[in-house]
């Protein structure tokens, strides 16, 4: 998403980092721009709604972190474990107030409660111990238009994780 990657760009620029997969340069991300628009197009419109809410978004990433010591390590890191055969490219993994944390951006409206979340960052989590990185908590940021940001632990679930890599290679490979 726009406050994702502006998220990546802000963190990455002050504590000059170089994150894996964000081009901090590409602009492309941006959403249409309707000063030049001589059409004043449907796009103009939802452009307007979409930048007064990542603008209210944004003003709670601001909140955050300024209420919080931030440190991070890793930006956008690819992270993987070629023996179990799978990768994937976590957020964030620093410090948050002095405690090595594994925090995943979500600026979805609603939240599931189906433990996804967890079996995402236990899998992150597993390559980051593989590497002597073990986060000592693992959390979602996550920055919503109507509710603010809220900072959630949530539990690793490396057994749902395995199940899941297990039926996916039961049906690539049969």
């Amino acid at each position: 998403t726009i406050t994702h990657w502006k998220i990546q760009r802000f963190l990455a620029r002050k504590f000059n980092l170089v994150p894996d997969i964000i081009n901090l340069d590409d602009t492309s991300v941006l959403l249409h721009d309707d000063t030049n628009c001589k059409e004043k197009c449907s796009l103009c419109k939802r452009h307007k709604i979409m930048v007064a809410a990542i603008d209210v978004i944004w003003s709670y990433w601001v909140d955050f972190f300024e209420s919080n010591k931030i440190e991070p390590i890793f930006l956008e890191k690819t992270v993987w474990d070629s023996e179990l055969g799978y990768a994937g490219t976590l957020d964030f993994f620093g410090y948050v107030n002095d405690v090595l944390t594994l925090m995943d951006f979500k600026t979805f409206k609603a939240l599931y409660d189906d433990h996804s979340y967890g079996a995402q960052q236990a899998a992150y989590s597993h390559c980051l111990a593989k590497q002597g990185n073990k986060p000592n908590q693992i959390a979602l940021l996550r920055l919503n238009e109507r509710t603010g940001y809220e900072f959630i632990p949530i539990l690793e679930n490396w057994d749902l994780f395995e199940r899941a890599l297990t039926e996916f290679y039961k049906k690539v490979n049969p």
